[in-house]
């Protein structure tokens, strides 16, 4: 046979197909059409004051449409193929569950089964045929639908008073929690769905409550109202009576903190309390750590991995944590079994994090060390200070990490100072190599890290004295700017009056002689005009 031969039915039924799938489609758009016309008619149920039974009769109007739409998709679908044509037209199959669901519990208070369904939205032909189907899963989704559309729904008729609405929702809904808890859901769709059922469900328990506790208290206050009623009138006129007041009893074990027997006023404890040695010494090391001038070599553990890359670092290093007891005792009972039976299998070694300050150091020396992961909190730091030197000296990158603890846990043991990664699997390279590319530009090659000092930040109070310091100093200067101004003027004034003095002396001087030199000088400028003419 020839391949055209064999494939020529396969064409065929790819066309059949695709032309089922196109035809199903123009009717789901049809449906959504009809469907939103409904949701439309029975949202009018949350007015203020909605009148049921006209909106369910409206929204049943449309139920004919319904049908004959249902019946020519259903028609269309071949034999036993329900399944391969579901997908394109389940959401709206959902819809028209949630819609007739609600009108069942509005007119009859009651759930709506899947087969009352099916004979709602199918005709007669299509019941005599069976080929109408609804999917259970497309039925449950419809249901918690309904569920958030209720909730609402209860919200809005407490809203408007009409509290047996609400208790009908309540019962509702409770029974239909209980049916969904009998299901055994696995983590899908209806899985997220359920969920938004209980939340529903909780609102309307809250409104509930808010319902009940209204009606206590209009209870009591028709409680009240009544007594006042029946209570006498009192006479007018009539005094009251004279006697002895009436005493307050007094607690005889109440401590009595005062004179006037007044409880003590609420205080501000919190630095009053005594907090216990481990946190002084935590708190007391924290501001020693910030007054006085850390060296380099102290303060380069400051800096640590960020956030992001150290969560790489430790899904990394978790892969390679080392074995336990457990693992351990089981893998060589294997071996021995095995060595039994006469198989030589040989057990390697997995590849696991290496640990212990003493193993990191002779790993590192021998520079079969690809990472050294080193703690930032070390105490005391004189086991690791020389670490990040010996590191740089022998060319293997190295970082420092926030949290003893958090190695240690990879390690199995409560605290590790350092850890070593030696070798990585094949599939983890990449992942491994963009760390060591953090880490060598951040740590080996950052010279700013081992010349920066630390500490010297000074505390507020110190900071304020300094500040009023230089307050006082910038008054002072500007305080001798003025004084030297004023000096200088007082100076110019009196240069000023002395010149005044001798000029006024001259003058006198002056008319006394007679004449003023001024004109003197004058005359002789004449005389000498005279002469050379």
């Amino acid at each position: 046979m020839s391949q055209e031969n064999i494939y020529k039915p396969f064409f065929q039924e790819l066309d059949d197909n695709n032309n089922i799938r196109t035809q199903i489609l123009d009717l789901t758009e049809e449906l959504e059409r009809v469907n939103k016309r409904l949701d439309s008619e029975l949202h009018k149920i949350h007015l203020t004051k909605p009148d049921l039974p006209t909106i369910c009769e409206n929204a049943k109007q449309h139920i004919p449409e319904l049908v004959k739409l249902y019946s020519k998709i259903f028609n269309l679908i071949p034999e036993n193929e329900f399944y391969r044509y579901n997908y394109s037209f389940a959401f709206s199959y959902r819809d028209t569950v949630r819609y007739l669901a609600l009108i069942s519990f509005l007119k009859e208070g009651r759930l709506i089964t899947k087969e009352e369904i099916l004979e709602t939205i199918l005709d007669t032909t299509t019941k005599k045929n069976g080929k109408g189907r609804i999917d259970v899963q497309d039925y449950l989704l419809g249901l918690t639908f309904l569920s958030n559309e209720l909730s609402r729904f209860c919200v809005n008729s407490m809203r408007s008073q009409n509290f047996e609405i609400c208790k009908r929702i309540n019962t509702f809904l409770n029974e239909l929690n209980g049916g969904f808890k009998l299901l055994n859901f696995k983590n899908n769709t209806l899985r997220k769905r359920y969920d938004s059922l209980k939340y529903d469900l909780k609102k309307v328990e809250e409104v509930m409550y808010d319902i009940n506790k209204f009606s206590k208290l209009v209870e009591m206050s028709s409680k009240q109202a009544r007594q006042k009623k029946n209570q006498p009138k009192k006479q007018k006129g009539k005094g009251k009576r004279k006697g002895k007041k009436k005493q307050k009893k007094v607690d005889k074990f109440a401590k009595v903190y005062s004179k006037q027997k007044k409880a003590v006023p609420v205080r501000d404890l919190y630095q009053v309390m005594r907090w216990p040695k481990y946190i002084k010494i935590q708190r007391q090391r924290k501001v020693l750590m910030k007054r006085l001038r850390v060296p380099p070599a102290i303060n380069q553990f400051t800096n640590t991995l960020e956030r992001n890359t150290a969560y790489q670092l430790f899904t990394l290093l978790s892969k390679y944590s080392p074995e336990t007891k457990k693992q351990k005792k089981t893998r060589l009972q294997k071996v021995a079994e095995s060595k039994v039976i006469g198989d030589n299998v040989k057990s390697k070694k997995p590849l696991t994090v290496k640990y212990g300050i003493n193993h990191v150091t002779s790993l590192v020396e021998r520079k079969k060390a690809k990472l050294v992961i080193i703690a930032h909190d070390v105490d005391p730091i004189e086991l690791v200070v020389w670490l990040p030197a010996l590191c740089r000296k022998m060319g293997v990158p190295y970082c420092i990490v926030k949290g003893k603890a958090r190695l240690g846990k990879v390690v199995h043991k409560k605290t590790a100072t350092a850890l070593v990664l030696t070798d990585v699997k094949q599939q983890d390279k990449n992942a491994f190599a963009k760390i060591i590319d953090i880490c060598m530009p951040k740590f080996n090659d950052n010279v700013e890290t081992r010349t920066k000092w630390g500490g010297g930040v000074l505390s507020s109070k110190a900071r304020k004295a300094i500040e009023k310091n230089l307050e006082s100093s910038q008054l002072s200067k500007k305080l001798m700017q003025e004084q030297k101004i004023r000096e200088r003027i007082i100076k110019e004034k009196l240069e000023q009056q002395r010149l005044e003095e001798e000029a006024q002396k001259k003058k006198e001087e002056e008319a006394k002689n007679g004449k003023p030199e001024a004109d003197k000088t004058e005359d002789k400028k004449d005389t000498k005009k005279q002469s050379k003419k």
